[in-house]
């Protein structure tokens, strides 16, 4: 094969991802901007398009997506919280909007609070709990599962 330049330039060959790979892109960036501990994949995975929107949730779901929509890193001050039954799809919001706020370029950790604070409880005699809580502070959005249902000792 003989390349000719032809008045000061020379042929170029570039590749440029297919739409298959800009979207395995999009969705490997979004899932790295959401960290989770003990909050099993089904409930991270939850997003608003695939959830059932009854009577007893549509308003925490539109108040949740309109947490979303307006959160603005750095500049939002005020959160949201979820309070209801079990069983009624707590867990699955707060997947949604971790889903949703990735999506916008937000970093999420969602914690489930019981068996968390049972690791740290843990971690005070090991060591490593000032690592665990500097997670916490440092996070854009910080979403708290199962809240007060952890068991109480003295």
């Amino acid at each position: 094969m003989t390349v000719v330049e032809e008045k000061g330039f020379r042929p170029h060959l570039t590749y440029s991802p297919c739409d298959y790979q800009k979207s395995h892109e999009y969705q490997r960036k979004t899932k790295s901007l959401i960290k989770s501990q003990f909050v099993p994949e089904h409930i991270l995975n939850s997003t608003f398009e695939t959830m059932e929107k009854d009577v007893y949730r549509i308003e925490a779901i539109k108040a949740a997506i309109t947490f979303c929509l307006n959160f603005e890193r750095g500049k939002t001050t005020r959160g949201l919280y979820l309070f209801g039954q079990f069983g009624v799809g707590k867990s699955a919001i707060g997947g949604a909007m971790a889903q949703e706020l990735a999506k916008r370029g937000v970093d999420v950790l969602m914690i489930y609070v019981p068996d968390f604070l049972m690791e740290i409880k843990g971690s005070i005699e090991t060591g490593g709990m000032e690592q665990k809580l500097e997670a916490l502070k440092t996070v854009s959005v910080l979403i708290l599962d199962d809240m007060g249902a952890e068991a109480i000792t003295a």
